[in-house]
């Protein structure tokens, strides 16, 4: 949800179209790979392990991302008030 909230607030409208396209594709890519590399990585290891070790690399990953300044500072772009929309004051 962030991810796209993100892109859709400072991603550049005219390649917006082809950043979600990549991200789809490395998404469609990743997750086959991933049950078909799994299943013989936890036959040679045990899969408690496997899936243990899987879970600390993605929190690994997620707090790495949180290292990179322009990533935990993302500032939220302006909100527009609809049109027709009151004021804070209820005044149309």
């Amino acid at each position: 949800m962030g991810w796209d909230l993100a892109m859709q607030e400072d991603g550049d409208e005219a390649q917006l179209s082809r950043a979600y396209s990549y991200d789809a594709l490395g998404s469609f890519v990743a997750m086959p790979l991933g049950q078909l590399v799994y299943g013989p990585i936890g036959d040679r290891f045990g899969y408690a392990p496997v899936i243990a070790v899987s879970g600390v690399a993605y929190v690994a990953v997620a707090l790495t991302v949180l290292l990179s300044r322009s990533v935990r500072t993302l500032p939220r772009a302006p909100r527009a008030q609809p049109v027709g929309s009151l004021d804070p004051r209820g005044v149309p």
